[in-house]
């Protein structure tokens, strides 16, 4: 499970089993590994969140407070499982991965399974601190791939200008409405796949790039696709116009 996680990412989860077994926890969880993150600190997650304009010594001590107060720590002397919330964190952090098209699950895709469970401690507390999910794809697409928001912001108004004046067959039999769907879906994530996928098949289908695989079932034709998804991406741009 662990093949495609860097060797920062992997250092959170041995720091996070410290943090559990000094804190007194039986098990490893999403504030375990929110806090380990933050100790590693020189990952991308912790640039994100410098990014975001985080000071992640306060962040740290507050998600400490969180903790039921120890007597004394314990020494660490085992390798703890992960309970629930801790495997769900690893699950995302390879789905988020996969969604925004890398080729590895690094700390910026862990702190972006950190805020995916609204009942999650973390996700609770980086809140506080005023961040979402969208925020942090925002700024883990401007670190990794070297587009700021704003660049994001402008690539998706030029495709759904291309998007309005292209011919629906270009796309191939419900591809169209299925993309439109995955955006739906995605909901007000930053859609980079997605638009990976869109410029491919507008630039012709060239065969000398790969597209990201986006698992299209293909359904019967349907109008309402390019409708749906130029209306989809306009609500984007729409929302981050502010930027």
């Amino acid at each position: 499970m662990f093949e495609r996680f860097t060797d920062r990412a992997r250092k959170v989860f041995a720091l996070a089993n410290q943090v559990a077994q000094r804190r007194g926890s039986k098990e490893i969880n999403d504030l375990e590994i929110l806090l380990a993150l933050l100790i590693e600190g020189s990952g991308v997650g912790a640039s994100v969140l410098k990014q975001c304009g985080v000071k992640l010594r306060a962040l740290h001590d507050a998600g400490e407070k969180l903790f039921a107060p120890v007597a004394k720590e314990a020494k660490v002397q085992e390798k703890l499982n992960r309970g629930p919330n801790g495997e769900k964190v690893v699950l995302s952090a390879i789905k988020h991965s996969r969604d925004l098209n890398h080729n590895y699950v690094g700390t910026e895709h862990i702190l972006l399974a950190l805020m995916q469970d609204v009942e999650f401690q973390s996700a609770k507390l980086l809140v506080t601190f005023g961040l979402s999910v969208e925020r942090l794809i925002r700024e883990t697409i401007a670190l990794t791939e070297g587009e700021t928001a704003l660049e994001f912001i402008e690539r998706v108004a030029k495709v759904r200008a291309r998007l309005e004046t292209a011919s629906c067959s270009m796309f191939e039999v419900g591809e169209l409405f299925t993309v439109a769907k995955k955006v739906l879906d995605r909901r007000k994530a930053p859609l980079a796949r997605e638009l990976e996928y869109i410029e491919w098949v507008l630039d012709g289908r060239p065969a000398n790039r790969k597209p990201p695989d986006l698992d299209l079932v293909k359904t019967k034709p349907d109008s309402r696709g390019k409708t749906t998804l130029t209306q989809l991406l306009t609500n984007y741009v729409e929302a981050h116009k502010d930027l």
